[in-house]
């Protein structure tokens, strides 16, 4: 199984919370614990699972998984995140979150469900206990209520929302998010969408870098699934991570069920490294940025998770052999 982009997101969730990671991980069996320790690489969907209910046992909240959705920080699938916090309409959003899903988790799946008034945005989970999935199911629908309101509003609400675990005692908190309108025990994890709201636009996004992005990551998916290629799988993966502390090596190989030696071997056959392949999608993302859109330095070097523009300016000027990314973008011009 691919390893699970979620635990990257709930560790970083946790931390924003201040929850005690390693209090957490004492709750788990020694065998689990292990395998729950950062930078490893076994970080399937079942392990995700265990340390989500290992998070609410610390707490007592049987809750959390709500708190989580709200502190989960999209940013943390990298390009994919990006794009996902640009999409022009919440239409073109769920798109988005539909296709983009499956390549962050191989380990559930969201649809959209168009009706006559409204769609539903579904989230189907693996089989295992719906109980045991409780936290998961309310981080994941959270999450994509509070991307919801970033185009409808802050108080926004769905028509009606629907959980496959069984009712909880106190529904306050998930009324206070949720509305009125809820179901529990169903055969599906929905939120319920107006129609009204699809063509809804979201303020402030660039949508020519948008365009740029959406183009290159299509490019990188597609060439992927037409080959087993491993430097086309590392480069998919990158999206996931870029402008993360996820870019490297190790983790890129964790993502793909392999360990750093074997991957690196599959490249050197290939005629390339980890670093040349990472490097090459820094640079022809950048370059698509630089030549089709008008965006400011400081806004690509925060896409390429640059921090600081000066530290883009000379990882460009290394990549370009000696151009400065404003140089770059006068002389395409």
């Amino acid at each position: 199984m691919k390893n699970d982009k979620r635990l990257e997101w709930l560790l970083n969730a946790t931390a924003s919370l201040n929850i005690d990671a390693q209090q957490c991980l004492a709750q788990l069996s020694p065998e689990v614990r292990s395998a729950h320790q950062l930078g490893t690489k076994d970080r399937s969907f079942n392990l995700y699972v265990e340390y989500l209910t290992a998070i609410a046992l610390t707490t007592a909240d049987d809750g959390i998984g709500l708190a989580l959705g709200e502190a989960v920080n999209i940013r943390d699938v990298g390009i994919y995140g990006y794009l996902l916090e640009n999409a022009a309409t919440v239409e073109s959003y769920l798109e988005l979150a539909a296709g983009y899903h499956n390549i962050v988790t191989s380990c559930s799946q969201v649809l959209i469900k168009p009706a006559k008034q409204s769609c539903r945005l579904e989230y189907v989970t693996p089989m295992l206990h719906n109980q045991q999935l409780r936290q998961d199911i309310d981080l994941s629908l959270t999450l994509y209520l509070q991307e919801l309101r970033k185009y409808a509003g802050a108080d926004w609400v769905p028509l009606s929302a629907g959980f496959t675990y069984k009712q909880p005692e106190d529904l306050d908190r998930h009324h206070s998010l949720f509305g009125d309108n809820l179901h529990f025990g169903g055969t599906v994890n929905y939120l319920e969408i107006e129609n009204s709201l699809l063509a809804k636009p979201r303020s402030n996004t660039d949508p020519v870098l948008y365009d740029a992005l959406k183009n290159y990551a299509n490019q990188l998916v597609s060439a992927s699934m037409q080959t087993p290629a491993a430097r086309e799988k590392v480069r998919v993966q990158l999206l996931t991570s870029l402008g993360t502390d996820n870019a490297n090596h190790d983790s890129i190989a964790a993502k793909l069920n392999m360990s750093r030696s074997s991957l690196q071997r599959r490249l050197l056959k290939e005629g390339t490294t980890f670093k040349q392949v990472r490097d090459q999608v820094i640079y022809e993302l950048a370059v698509r940025a630089l030549t089709e859109t008008t965006s400011s330095m400081a806004q690509i070097a925060l896409m390429l998770g640059y921090s600081e523009t000066s530290a883009f300016d000379r990882a460009f000027y290394r990549l370009s052999g000696g151009h400065t990314p404003l140089r770059f973008r006068h002389q395409q011009h």
